[in-house]
């Protein structure tokens, strides 16, 4: 949070981006982040879902029991080539919570 103060008083606007957003990290986390982002002139937030290859990488230090509880759904990436499938982990519920 310093360096987004420090390049805010340079005039260096900075967005703060939370990829993913993990479903075993309690809400009160993310809302710490954007309160202590927001006081230090952070000019807005990205936060994403979770997503996963058919090798689970990039959910792998996510527990099974948790990623189970998350509603998902495989489908091909359309900007790819190579149409890889993605597991898209998305509690719209939650998401609701952020941004209705």
């Amino acid at each position: 949070m310093l360096t987004v103060a420090n390049l805010k008083r340079i005039g260096i606007p900075v967005f703060i981006a939370v990829r993913a957003v993990l479903p075993d990290i309690p809400d009160s986390e993310y809302e710490c982040i954007v309160d202590e982002g927001i006081r230090a002139g952070c000019e807005g937030f990205i936060l994403d879902r979770s997503t996963a290859d058919t090798d689970g990488q990039y959910v792998r230090f996510i527990s099974t029991a948790v990623l189970e509880k998350v509603p998902s759904r495989t489908e091909s990436v359309s900007w790819s080539a190579h149409a890889p499938m993605w597991t898209r982990y998305e509690d719209a519920n939650r998401l609701e919570g952020y941004f209705g």
